[in-house]
């Protein structure tokens, strides 16, 4: 049995860095202005695939004028070009019991169908369409064993569907052990460019009733597997006189249509459902988040299509956008003031869900710097007036005495010239960034650094690898603070957090030890964000009495990754309790194999989260934060 001919079709795509350990959220729609009129923006999925969608975004834009004037209005035009494939591949684990309810005696029917179903579905999946097409075989009684890891080979699958035997020491099953086990086969298959359909499909009589806790652990362990966005589906025996389907394997589906009992010939058919939803995709939603540039004013009602709008955020929605087919927002700015502006901020993002539920966020908009020039009145030009005759110079000059005065020679009087337009000129003066605060705004600054020390920040990123970037972007931070009146700590992390007094530095208004530790990081494998922030939580609860006499108190954290152990709710859960006690949070992301919307949700709002796309840019945003950190609403020399 062969697929669809539309199953035989994928196109190919770029890659992309995976998204995190944590469901992907459209961002939400901002409020409107009341001039504006902006309809509200389509509300996002609360909850979506772990896998990213397959779908891409390419990001372009243009102003005009190219070089504005402080005068002029810029019309932006923003165009996104979005690819999908025309369809996706499966990764299929079919898990087969083998106890002995099931299996023994060699006479013993059931086994036998259920290698004939398993068989069956193997069918509906076209291997030769493309080599992704991938499926497993694992056999699972108290213990788990995998027949076949993931193959492109029918002939292979099959084969381990009809090797499976009834094993003595399996007198009944433990589901639980078989779906973790299928999950840690779908995990280790991932890769950045692919978006698979990921597939478990369990087939048995249910839980043993000698294994206590059975049926809650097997469906946990289910929901673990669906909150990946992998289906679970489930076939129960109930002919078996074991079987335990409804307290078991039927809360164990991820949807209800995926839960069979006996000898039912859906599951093909569900299966074929499930591969045809990943045929010809589209996107049901399209945003486009514009934070505009600090000195740039959005010119109400220029929007299109219009925004929600609460400058300088700006939402453009596109809902049920067409694939190859570009989706444009245009809308209007002033600069205002001279100099280079920024257009826009690095908050500004793409994002996006397909018609297989699944999303892509934290697509970058290009940064766009401008040079505005001034605004000069146009002067009236004089009609140039006749020049008078010069007059006649003597050609003998008589000599004078002492007393005389010579006769001097007139001079030709000039014609009048147009008037010069005049011309503006700013000469700039290099300052150290520490004597750019005005003496009545300096602040007292707590901070603790807490800085990323896995494995991957070995890499290099730009000139340098990543931990050289991080350790020169965390010493120059600290070298722009005041020993002896500010505070700063130290926390690397990477499979843990290191103790304060062994490789931590609490914090201390000599830095000395902080930057020893800083220059002293070693890395290691593992990003435990979680067990880092637990170190700034034993920080706030040591010192939460003494914190009021700082103006600032704040955490910055910088990762290359995502978090590879611990939970997504665990680091949730200590970044609230961090900002409730009045830290503020800022995370620093790294290169472009990064959780955005983790480390956005773990910031103290959207401009607490910053971008480095390679460690050369790292230094740079590290002294700029510094600035904003000792310079709070950005009292500066110079400035009014």
């Amino acid at each position: 049995m062969h697929a669809p001919s539309a199953l035989r079709r994928r196109a190919a795509f770029g890659a992309t860095a995976f998204l995190g350990l944590a469901a992907l959220a459209i961002l939400p729609p901002v409020q409107a202005r009341p001039d504006d009129q902006a309809p509200a923006a389509p509300a996002a999925p609360q909850q979506v695939s772990l896998i990213p969608s397959a779908c891409r975004v390419q990001v372009a834009e243009d102003i005009q004028p190219a070089h504005p004037r402080v005068c002029d209005e810029g019309q932006v035009q923003v165009t996104l070009g979005v690819t999908c494939p025309t369809s996706l591949p499966v990764h299929l684990i079919i898990a087969v019991d083998r106890s002995k309810s099931i299996a023994d005696p060699p006479t013993n029917p059931l086994l036998r169908d259920i290698q004939q179903s398993a068989r069956q579905v193997l069918g509906v999946v076209d291997f030769n369409a493309d080599r992704e097409n991938k499926a497993a075989v694992v056999s699972h009684g108290f213990r788990v064993t995998v027949e076949t890891e993931l193959t492109n080979d029918p002939g292979r699958a099959s084969g381990a569907v009809n090797s499976v035997r009834y094993q003595a020491a399996d007198l009944g099953e433990d589901p639980a052990k078989a779906i973790d086990k299928a999950m840690q086969m779908l995990r280790d298959a991932r890769t950045p460019d692919i978006s698979p359909i990921e597939v478990i499909l369990l087939y048995g009589d249910g839980c043993d009733p000698s294994v206590g806790g059975c049926p809650a652990a097997s469906k946990a362990a289910a929901s673990r597997a669906a909150g990946e966005g992998v289906a679970v589906m489930t076939v129960c025996y109930a002919e078996s006189p074991r079987e335990t389907c409804k307290n078991s394997y039927k809360q164990m589906a991820s949807d209800p249509s995926y839960y069979f009992e006996s000898r039912s010939a859906g599951v093909p058919k569900t299966l074929k459902q499930l591969l045809d939803k990943g045929v010809g995709l589209y996107l049901k939603q399209l945003n486009l988040l514009e934070v505009l540039g600090p000195d740039m004013q959005y010119q109400s009602g220029s929007g299109t299509p219009m925004p929600t709008a609460l400058p300088p955020r700006l939402t453009f929605g596109f809902k049920d956008a067409k694939v190859a087919t570009p989706q444009v927002a245009g809308y209007r700015v002033k600069p205002g003031k001279e100099g280079t502006l920024g257009l826009r901020t690095f908050e500004s993002t793409v994002s996006l869900v397909d018609s297989f539920g699944r999303s892509r966020a934290g697509i970058t908009v290009p940064l766009r710097s401008l040079n505005v020039g001034p605004c000069v009145a146009a002067t009236d030009t004089p009609a140039p007036s006749p020049s008078p005759a010069p007059t006649e110079t003597p050609t003998d000059i008589p000599t004078a005495t002492a007393t005389a005065v010579a006769t001097q020679a007139p001079t030709d009087t000039p014609a009048p010239r147009p008037t010069d337009t005049p011309q503006t000129v700013r000469a700039y003066l290099p300052l150290i960034m520490r004597q750019l605060c005005k003496p009545a705004v300096s602040n007292r600054n707590f901070v603790i650094l807490v800085l990323d020390a896995s494995s991957s920040m070995e890499e290099a990123s730009g000139a340098q690898t990543k931990i050289t970037a991080a350790k020169a972007a965390a010493l120059s931070f600290v070298d722009l603070l005041r020993p002896g009146s500010d505070v700063v700590g130290v926390v690397p992390f990477n499979s843990q957090a290191a103790p304060f007094g062994q490789g931590s530095v609490w914090p201390a208004e000599d830095f000395t030890a902080a930057r020893a530790a800083i220059t002293g990081i070693r890395t290691s494998p593992g990003t435990r964000i979680d067990l880092a922030l637990a170190r700034v939580q034993e920080v706030m609860r040591e010192m939460q009495g003494s914190l009021a006499g700082y103006d600032n108190v704040l955490t910055v954290l910088m990762t290359d990754g995502r978090p590879d152990q611990g939970t997504v709710p665990a680091i949730l859960e200590s970044a609230v309790a961090i900002k409730g006690g009045g830290m503020r949070l800022y995370t620093v992301g790294l290169g472009a194999d990064l959780d955005r919307d983790l480390l956005r949700q773990v910031a103290s709002g959207p401009s607490y989260y910053l971008e480095a796309p390679s460690g050369d840019d790292l230094g740079a945003l590290y002294r700029s934060l510094a600035v904003n950190v000792g310079c709070p609403g950005g009292a500066m020399w110079g400035q009014p």
